[in-house]
């Protein structure tokens, strides 16, 4: 791989394509920030965003920074300890430092990347803290709203006005919140997939609907499917008729 060559443009590095192995377009938005803030236990580093439609494959040894990486489109295999992840723009992946890893795009077309990095003298500790201390895959139902927080960080990078340091940092902080309460939800999902297929298959609620399922145990319709599909290789439509069918030859016999 050639090196990476930057030209500036404003307040965001463009890496030209020829220096990447045939990116469309790569783009990194950072601020140097001062010495004194260099000492925050965490604060983001820069925002890359990537388009890219051709085959690329990349591997990384060591990762040195903190990744929060999402797809406004397309898809992206990636390679963590012998397991497939396939990121989409319903998902987001966590790549916490010191991970390696590998991903494959352009198998399934172009796809359009947007990664914040994180760094700070405590980032390990507080992501660990906060549960985020592992490769994981998360599925988003406000993918949209990720996405604008992104852009909003890479916006505020672009500006590189101090007066803006307090909102970032708190701006921050409160994201990584959210982002902590979703991957809590998804351990949970095995005591949720219980309770759903007892929903299903209860012949006390012989008509019961998928979304009033899903707001029973508090989760969306989306993320309800999603889970069945991972997990049982089915949707919750299909496991309903079939555990209807079952009902129906058990009363007969």
């Amino acid at each position: 791989m050639k090196r990476k060559q930057k030209t500036e443009i404003g307040k965001t590095v463009i890496l030209e394509s020829s220096g990447y192995s045939g990116a469309d377009d790569i783009r990194h938005t950072e601020w140097d920030f001062p010495n004194h803030f260099r000492q925050e236990p965490l604060y983001p580093v820069l925002i890359e965003e990537s388009l890219r439609s051709n085959v690329f494959r990349f591997k990384v040894a060591y990762c040195r920074y903190f990744y929060f990486s999402i797809l406004t489109k397309g898809k992206i295999e990636y390679q963590h300890m012998g397991r497939t992840y396939v990121l989409d723009s319903h998902s987001m992946l966590i790549t916490p430092s010191g991970c390696n890893y590998s991903f494959v795009s352009g198998l399934n077309g172009p796809y359009h990347k947007l990664v914040l990095e994180l760094s700070g003298l405590h980032h390990s500790s507080i992501c660990s803290a906060l549960g985020l201390n592992k490769f994981q895959l998360i599925p988003l139902d406000n993918h949209d709203e990720v996405c604008q927080y992104f852009l909003s960080v890479r916006d505020t990078l672009a500006r590189r006005d101090p007066g803006d340091i307090p909102g970032l940092l708190g701006g921050l902080y409160e994201f990584l919140v959210k982002i902590s309460d979703l991957v809590g939800r998804q351990e949970k999902n095995p005591d949720l997939l219980s309770q759903a297929l007892f929903l299903l298959e209860s012949p006390l609620n012989p008509n019961l609907q998928i979304p009033e399922i899903a707001s029973r145990l508090g989760i969306s319709v989306s993320t309800l499917n999603r889970m069945f599909r991972e997990r049982l290789n089915i949707s919750p439509i299909h496991s309903q008729s079939f555990s209807t069918s079952v009902a129906k030859v058990k009363s007969r016999n």
